[in-house]
């Protein structure tokens, strides 16, 4: 579904100096798989999924999307980001509805009952007619992810959505996005700095180098689904966590230990 070939960015600074971002980026990801993007701070995590959705030019290489270049947002690509971005002023129905209104497209009764059962779906009923200060930063951030979903995207990209939130509604949410996922499958990029939330919501983890950011290594998870946070003490999950952690911290681990 996403296929990326030798993706380089690069930027200048303020002062005029070269900022080496990513480089030389390879990576294949097949329909319906959930794969998370971790590394240290400042390894261009966000930049290369800026990259996917085609916000930022490239350097060089090439983003394919269903076989086709990436040159520019695409309309069956969504994005979610660690701030919920919603209208403070409109309803939160009128946000769910606000990108079919940026495409151009009808807000028909057909699409006011789409997004009145996606938000019942993440357990929002109810909260159709309240503005966004009414509501949690969990519900909140719910409501993104609708948003999201409207246009009905085959393509999802999460810039650590969940990173504002308290360690409990993380949690939560965590387990949310599973459920969704099995209801409304979805090829998933995720961008998160939590190692054991990496390891719990993907298929596979891209452990990025610092800057430039390069694929250091690319680790399956062979946990079974359904996924649950009773896990987190299984074999198979403790040797990915291990492995995640030695490449990005190395011999700052070994040293600790």
């Amino acid at each position: 579904m996403i296929a990326l070939d030798g993706v380089t960015r690069h930027f200048t600074s303020r002062d005029g100096g070269l900022v080496r971002a990513i480089e030389d980026i390879d990576l294949q990801i097949g329909e319906h798989e959930l794969v998370s993007l971790v590394g240290p701070s400042g390894c261009g995590k966000s930049t290369l999924l800026r990259l996917i959705a085609g916000l930022l030019p490239l350097t060089r290489g090439q983003v394919r999307i269903d076989g086709q270049a990436v040159t520019a947002p695409r309309v069956d690509t969504g994005m979610v980001f660690q701030s919920p971005t919603l209208l403070p002023w409109a309803t939160i129905e009128e946000n769910l509805l606000f990108p079919l209104r940026m495409l151009h497209r009808p807000v028909t009764a057909a699409a006011r009952a789409q997004a009145r059962e996606l938000l019942a779906l993440v357990g929002l009923g109810g909260f159709e007619t309240r503005v966004p200060s009414e509501l949690s930063g969990g519900m909140q951030q719910r409501a993104a992810i609708c948003r999201a979903l409207m246009h009905d995207p085959s393509v999802l990209l999460m810039d650590e959505p969940f990173g504002a939130l308290d360690a409990l509604t993380r949690e939560e949410m965590s387990l949310e996005l599973l459920r969704l996922r099995r209801e409304r499958p979805k090829t998933i990029v995720f961008v998160t700095h939590s190692i054991s939330e990496a390891v719990l919501l993907s298929d596979r983890v891209v452990v990025l180098s610092a800057r430039p950011g390069r694929v250091q290594e690319i680790i399956p998870v062979a946990l079974s689904y359904p996924r649950r946070f009773g896990m987190e003490s299984h074999h198979d999950f403790q040797h990915c966590a291990q492995r995640i952690r030695a490449l990005i911290f190395g011999d700052r681990l070994a040293a600790a230990e």
